[in-house]
Order: C-alpha cells, then structure tokens, then sequence
C-alpha cells in the first residue's frame, strides 16, 4: 500500500483539486492521510465533505492541536504511516492521475528506496505551464546514492520532499524525520540522499508544483524571522555529523549554502 501524505494549512482555493487528484489515482492500493495543520479557513471543511465521496479509498484525518507548520505536519504523516510506501503531495498542488502507478512499476522493477518522478510548474493566478524538474530513466545502487545522485550525476534534480515515493523501512530503520520547520524539503533529503542505498528515477510527469503568492517558498525573507531561520539552516547544512564523509555530499552542501546565502540579507 501507499500512503499519500497531505499536510493542509489554510488553501481553501486548492484543496479540492489536490484531494480529488490523490483519491483519482489508476493505482488503487492507496491510503489518503490528510494532517490537519490548525488553519483559519474553510480548508478541512472541504476535506470532510469530499472524503466520503470515495467510499472504496482507505482515508483519514490526523488533527493537531496547534498549528505546527510544515515539516512537523510532514513528520506526524512519517510517524502514523502504516503502509509500505509514503508520498507527500502539498496541499496546493496536484498529482497526476497515474503518478503512482508510474512510480510503483519502477519501484516494484527495481526495488529501489526512493522513486522520483519528474515534474512541472503552473503559476497561479495563469494556468502557463512549465517543466520543474525532467529526469532520466535511471537506476542508481551507490553508498550514500541520493548524495552520489544530485552532486555527481544529476545536478538539476530537485529536492522538494514531494513528488516521489519513500520505502517506510527506510525512514523508520534510519529515524528520518523533517529536521527543520521550514527548510523541511533540503534536510528530508540531507538524510534520505545519506541513507539511500538505491534510487530510481522516472520520465514521466507525476507532480504538478503550482507557484502562487503566499506559499512559503515564495514569503518575504527578509523579516528578521526568516533571516534567523536562514542562518540556522545555513549553519545546520554546514555542520550536518556524517558517521563519514561520501561522494558527492560537498556538491550537495555547495549548492544548499549557496543558495540559502543569495536570501540571506548583507
């Protein structure tokens, strides 16, 4: 089975079409674990109305008591899954109906770790579409591979913690948790790209990510807040303790600091 993860926080405008993608899947083999994120809008009442919609889909509701953002929404969905498989779909964005389909025959072919599947964009409020991230067909078996993958082979692959499959033996036996409140999606894959002893990588399209005003990749980085939480993740990245040093790690940590350094304010 697989558990696609869906962490909502105030998207009112987006949710349905996320849920609807995630219960539309070809592959029927699939739990929809909705993390209720303590939003302030109409968001979860959207959720509870289309859940019963799709009597044949495994689906639940794990409620905070708080709002804790979105690595710790993401870590709560790691902790309560019970399936072999976790996919992370943000609630603002969509899945393409045979994502995991595609995703699972790799999986299930090669019996990597980790399957990506490639990506595109649509800005909100236009409905342009762009390629995110377009991948290679590839099956990587190397120590430390997610780390030998984007520093040696695959530069352009992106690091977003969605869009691909986890094997939960692989965040459980390792204890993989999001790390950082905010930089969730580079210290999710710090420690899976360390772990990972095989990764697959698929051509086809299996996430749309929709880039809008007011999601957190696109805030204002320059309040006093988010300059400290810059800082810290800088600092975290630098330092991060390897029980030993890899190939590719320092492309990896290049990459994540200097792109961290050009929103730092001087």
């Amino acid at each position: 089975m697989v558990t696609i993860a869906i962490p909502v926080y105030n998207v009112e405008p987006y949710v349905s079409e996320a849920l609807h993608s995630a219960f539309g899947q070809t592959y029927k083999d699939i739990e929809v674990l909705v993390v209720d994120d303590c939003g302030s809008d109409g968001s979860m009442d959207i959720v509870r109305d289309i859940m019963p919609q799709y009597p044949g889909v495994k689906s639940r509701i794990i409620s905070h008591e708080k709002n804790l953002g979105l690595g710790q929404a993401r870590n709560t969905a790691i902790e309560a899954c019970e399936s072999e498989w976790l996919f992370f779909l943000d609630s603002d964005d969509t899945m393409t109906p045979t994502a995991i389909e595609r995703l699972m025959t790799a999986a299930t072919n090669d019996k990597s770790e980790i399957i990506i599947g490639s990506s595109d964009t649509i800005d909100d409020p236009e409905t342009r579409r762009n390629i995110h991230c377009l991948l290679p067909r590839m099956y990587l078996e190397h120590e430390h591979a997610g780390m030998f993958l984007k520093g040696k082979m695959l530069p352009s692959l992106n690091t977003e913690s969605w869009g691909r499959l986890y094997k939960m033996s692989l965040l459980k036996d390792n204890g993989i948790l999001t790390m950082h409140p905010v930089f969730e999606d580079m210290m999710l894959f710090m420690q899976v790209g360390y772990c990972a002893k095989s990764i697959s990588t698929v051509p086809d399209i299996v996430y749309t990510y929709r880039r809008r005003n007011g999601s957190i990749c696109r805030s204002n980085w320059r309040t006093p807040e988010r300059q400290k939480s810059l800082v810290d993740i800088k600092l975290a990245i630098e330092h991060y303790k390897f029980t030993h040093p890899c190939e590719g790690i320092s492309e990896v940590k290049d990459t994540f600091v200097s792109g961290i350094k050009r929103l730092i304010s001087k």
